[in-house]
C-alpha cells in the first residue's frame, strides 16, 4: 500500500509533462553538445596559466605570429571558473555545468514570460522555441546569456515604488565585467528602460501628475552605477576600450563566420534568428492590445543588433521570447478556430489534476521515457559507451605525437586546431594561429589564407620559419587537391604522422 500511494505521488499532471518539455530540449541539446574544437581550449589553457602563475597575462606569448603584441584577458574570471571545473571532473562536468547554466536561462526566461503574459502555455510555447533556437555551445558566452536574463528578469519586474531588486544590477555587472564583454548589453537594457521611463514621467508632467519621479531617479542611479561597475576589472577603464576594438576589428567582421550577418536562406539563421523574428512580429501584429512603447523598443533594437552578426541573434531570442508570451493570449484565436483552439490546450492539455487510472499511467509511461531519452544522452553514459566528448576534428593523436616526439619548430596548422594546440602543447609549442583572430590582425589572416591558395605557399612558409604542416585529414575524393594534394607532391616535405583525423609533415630543406 505504501508502494502503491508513493507511485500515485509520482504520477505528474499533464501541466507538468508540458512543463518538462522546454527543458528536456535544452537539457538535450546540453548533452548532444562536444568540447568545441573552436574559441574553447585557449580559455581553458589561460585558466590554467592564472592559477598556475598568480597573474593574468597581458603580453603574448603563446604564439610565434603575434607574440609581443598587447593581449587582453578580458574573460580571466571565466577561464578559472572552466580550468578549476575542469580539474574536479574533466570533459563531463564541463557538459554538465554547461547544461545546468543553459536550464537556468530557460527557467529565467519562463518566469519572465509568466510574470509578463499571466499565462501558462504562452510561457511554455515561448520557452521551447528559446530551447530549440538558443545556442548551446561551451564558451565564456554562456556566463552573459545568464546575466544578461537576470537583467531582464530584474528590469521587466520593475514598477514605480518597488525597485530595491534594482541595486542588484551593479552588483551582478561587477561580476559580469570580469567574464564575458556582452555585459555592454546589459547597461543597454537599462538604458532602454530607462529612457522608456523617462518619457512616461514626461508625460506625466505634461498632465500635472508627480509620481514615479523617485522611482525615475532611482533606475538612473542604478545606470550610473552599473556603468562604473565595470572599472572594477584588471583592466580599468579600458575594458571598454577593448570590447570596442574587439568589435571594430577588421579582422574579426571579415573572416570569422559568426560575426557575418545572418542570411535568410541558411538553416543556421533562419533557427537562430528568422522564425523567432517573424513569429513574434506576426503575433505582435495579431495581438488586440497595442505592444506597449517597451516591448516596440527592446524588438526593434535587438531585432537591428541580431542582424549585424549571426553571434548576436541570441540576444534577440531571449528578448523577443518573453514579448512573444505577453501577447500570444491577446491574439483573437477564437477568430481563428481553424487553425488553433487555445480553450481546448487550456483545458485539457494544461489540466493541473492528478490524472489517475489509464492517463496516469500514460503520463508516467511518457515521463519515464523522458527521462531514459535524457540519460542516454548523458555524458556519464556516454563515457561509458566509449564516445569521446571531444569534437570529432580535434587532433588528440597529432598532439600526443607532437608532444611525445618532444619536436622542436614552428609549425603551420589550421586556425580550428590552434586553440587544442595551444592547450595540449604549450610552452613546447607556441602556435600559428587560434581563436583570438582579433590579437592577430587583418593583415596576418589575409597571409594566412594565401598559404593554402597561392602557388608560392612554400616561399610564404619559409617567411614564418615553418619547419612542420599539420592539416586535416581531406576526404578520399579530395586527396589530391588543395595544400594537402600540393605538399605531398613536394619533395621538401615527408609525412612523418598520419590518423583518421590528420597529417603531419616535416621539412626535409633547413629554412633559408
Amino acid at each position: 500500500m505504501q508502494l502503491s500511494g508513493l507511485l500515485k505521488r509520482l504520477v505528474p499532471t499533464r501541466a507538468q509533462l508540458w512543463y518538462s518539455i522546454p527543458f528536456f530540449f535544452i537539457i538535450q541539446k546540453c548533452f548532444r553538445e562536444n568540447l568545441p574544437l573552436l574559441d574553447f581550449w585557449w580559455h581553458l589553457k589561460m585558466g590554467q596559466f592564472i592559477l598556475h602563475n598568480y597573474s593574468i597575462p597581458r603580453i603574448d606569448s603563446f604564439s610565434f605570429t603575434a607574440a609581443g603584441n598587447v593581449f587582453v584577458l578580458q574573460n580571466w574570471l571565466a577561464e578559472i571558473i572552466f580550468y578549476a571545473l575542469y580539474v574536479i571532473g574533466g570533459e563531463t562536468i564541463l557538459i554538465l555545468f554547461n547544461t545546468f547554466i543553459f536550464a537556468a536561462v530557460l527557467f529565467i526566461l519562463y518566469r519572465i514570460s509568466l510574470n509578463l503574459s499571466h499565462c501558462i502555455w504562452a510561457s511554455l510555447f515561448s520557452s521551447i522555441i528559446a530551447a530549440a533556437c538558443l545556442p548551446v555551445n561551451i564558451r565564456p558566452q554562456v556566463f552573459s546569456f545568464l546575466f544578461f536574463v537576470l537583467f531582464y528578469w530584474i528590469l521587466s519586474s520593475f514598477k514605480p515604488g518597488s525597485s530595491r531588486r534594482l541595486y542588484w544590477l551593479p552588483a551582478l555587472m561587477m561580476v559580469w565585467a570580469n567574464i564575458h564583454g556582452a555585459f555592454v548589453l546589459g547597461l543597454g537594457l537599462i538604458a532602454i528602460v530607462l529612457f522608456v521611463e523617462g518619457i512616461k514621467l514626461r508625460l506625466k508632467a505634461m498632465t500635472s501628475e508627480i509620481a514615479g519621479r523617485s522611482s525615475f531617479m532611482q533606475l538612473a542611479a542604478v545606470f550610473v552605477l552599473s556603468l562604473a561597475a565595470p572599472l572594477a576589472n584588471p583592466e580599468s577603464h579600458l575594458i571598454y576600450h577593448h570590447v570596442i576594438a574587439v568589435v571594430k576589428a577588421s579582422s574579426v567582421r571579415l573572416f570569422v563566420s559568426e560575426w557575418q550577418p545572418p542570411q535568410i536562406m541558411e538553416p543556421a539563421a533562419i533557427l537562430l534568428f528568422f522564425f523567432p523574428f517573424f513569429t513574434t512580429l506576426l503575433v505582435l501584429i495579431l495581438s488586440e492590445e497595442s505592444p506597449r512603447l517597451i516591448d516596440w523598443l527592446l524588438f526593434v533594437v535587438f531585432a537591428i543588433f541580431g542582424l549585424t552578426a549571426m553571434r548576436s541573434c541570441a540576444w534577440f531570442q531571449l528578448i523577443a521570447m518573453p514579448i512573444l508570451a505577453r501577447h500570444l493570449p491577446l491574439v483573437p484565436w477564437k477568430s481563428m478556430t481553424g487553425l488553433w483552439r487555445p480553450n481546448f490546450f487550456r483545458k485539457a492539455w494544461l489540466d493541473f489534476s492528478v490524472d489517475s487510472g489509464r492517463l496516469g499511467r500514460i503520463n508516467f509511461a511518457i515521463a519515464g521515457l523522458l527521462v531514459l531519452l535524457v540519460l542516454v544522452k548523458s555524458p556519464w553514459w556516454r563515457n561509458l559507451q566509449g564516445e569521446d566528448l571531444l569534437d570529432g576534428q580535434t587532433p588528440v593523436g597529432a598532439a600526443d605525437y607532437i608532444e611525445e616526439q618532444n619536436l622542436k619548430g614552428n609549425i603551420f596548422h589550421p586556425q580550428i586546431y590552434g586553440d587544442y594546440l595551444l592547450w595540449r602543447l604549450w610552452p613546447q609549442q607556441r602556435v600559428f594561429f587560434d581563436g583570438r583572430v582579433h590579437l592577430y590582425g587583418e593583415e596576418f589572416v589575409r597571409a594566412y589564407f594565401r598559404i593554402y591558395e597561392d602557388s608560392d605557399w612554400e616561399d610564404r612558409l619559409k617567411k614564418f620559419k615553418i619547419r612542420y604542416v599539420l592539416l586535416e585529414k581531406p576526404q578520399e575524393t579530395d586527396e589530391g587537391k588543395g595544400l594537402v594534394g600540393r605538399i605531398g607532391r613536394s619533395p621538401n616535405w615527408k609525412k612523418i604522422f598520419e590518423d583518421s583525423r590528420s597529417i603531419l609533415w616535416e621539412r626535409l630543406t633547413q629554412n633559408d
